[in-house]
């Protein structure tokens, strides 16, 4: 199910299709997992993990592509 995206996100990682955005979520999961203690001991987000979202670009997944975002369909940002 690859889906090209309109564009890719600049000074962020290219993200360019559904399964880089899918592949890009799989390679979080460890990192946010190892993070967990940090998180409950802030109460919050720690910002390492707020800059490694920024990073990867899946912020920007339904932000409108002339906006510098990737404008995908909502089902994307579902499935992440």
């Amino acid at each position: 199910m690859s889906k090209d995206f309109p564009r890719s996100l600049g000074r962020y990682k290219s993200i360019d299709s559904y399964d880089d955005v899918i592949e890009s979520c799989h390679k979080l999961i460890p990192i946010l997992r190892s993070r967990i203690p940090e998180a409950d001991e802030l109460r919050r987000l720690p910002d390492s993990t707020c800059e490694d979202i920024r990073k990867t670009g899946i912020a920007r997944i339904l932000q409108p592509s002339r906006y510098g975002g990737l404008e995908a369909p909502l089902h994307s940002m579902i499935d992440v």
